[in-house]
């Protein structure tokens, strides 16, 4: 099982390596067809299946249907791999293209992107429409149950939406997360109309337009506001009193700092303690995802 730091979402991820013959094989589809009845989580499969999925996938002995039937239809009735994304990264990256190594490099992981583009175009440009649409069904369905509490279907239903309903809330949030930080790299630091509405946000977002004071009135004017804001904090810091001699033996009697604590203060820090401290803090936060 894999957790992700971010989110703490959790999901099975297995690695599997097919047998030679076809008839050893079979095991191995009849384990997946139990997952997938079985696992209620998200999952994965990584590997090597030792079995091709389409006549055209090898080059000289001819592929028959006996071979690729049971992988197809664990593949396309039970299964549901996610195969689309690994065609996004073979379509890319097997494209030939002739140059230094680091230019064919460059070249490929710009081919990468604009196929992801194209994926993140097809399948969540209306992630905000999609969670409207699985909202509305969840309010649909409870009014439907309400009208009909014995409808096992409608009951059944019902009890599937809310998890429809996170699942794609939580890819809205991701997704707005890392536009929102994508865009804040691009135009943050800039002296930009991006900029500025930034901070104009911040500023409203920040302005106090009223507060109690300690006498339980509201004040809303802003000088108002801001005796009252001095008021409570002078109180919180006390009265005026004379200096206080410090009592040297009681402070000394405490733990003191010792030279080798000094010493280890001033040791330098490694690029490995930086890199641990790195790699602890959650994706979105370190700006990884």
């Amino acid at each position: 099982m894999v957790t992700e730091k971010a989110t703490s979402d959790e999901f099975f991820f297995f690695v599997v390596y097919g047998f030679n013959e076809d008839s050893e094989r079979s095991d191995l589809w009849a384990h997946m067809k139990f997952i997938k009845d079985n696992y209620h989580k998200p999952w994965g499969v990584y590997g090597d299946f030792n079995n091709v999925l389409h006549y055209n996938e090898r080059i000289g002995r001819e592929v028959t249907w006996s071979e690729i039937a049971e992988f197809r239809a664990c593949v396309q009735w039970t299964c549901t791999l996610i195969l689309f994304l690994i065609s996004y990264l073979k379509q890319a990256w097997t494209c030939p293209v002739r140059g230094t190594f680091m230019y064919q490099l460059v070249l490929k992981l710009r081919n990468l992107k604009q196929n992801l583009r194209e994926l993140n175009r097809s399948k969540f440009s209306d992630v905000d429409k999609s969670v409207g649409v699985s909202k509305a069904l969840w309010e649909s369905l409870q009014i439907q149950l309400n009208a009909n509490p014995t409808d096992e279907s409608i009951s059944f239903a019902e009890k599937e939406a809310p998890d429809s309903y996170r699942h794609l809330s939580k890819i809205q949030h991701s997704f707005l997360s890392q536009k929102a930080k994508v865009d804040w790299l691009s135009n943050g630091d800039d002296n930009t109309r991006f900029f500025h509405n930034h901070i104009r946000s911040r500023q409203i977002h920040n302005r106090v337009m009223c507060i109690k004071g300690d006498d339980g009135i509201l004040y809303h004017n802003p000088k108002d506001i801001e005796v009252a804001f001095l008021n409570y904090n002078k109180s919180l810091l006390g009265t005026c009193h004379s200096n206080v001699d410090v009592h040297v033996p009681t402070v000394r009697a405490e733990n003191l700092v010792t030279l080798a604590h000094n010493n280890l203060l001033l040791v330098d820090v490694t690029d490995e303690e930086i890199k641990g401290c790195l790699f602890s803090i959650a994706g979105v936060l370190a700006g990884f995802s």
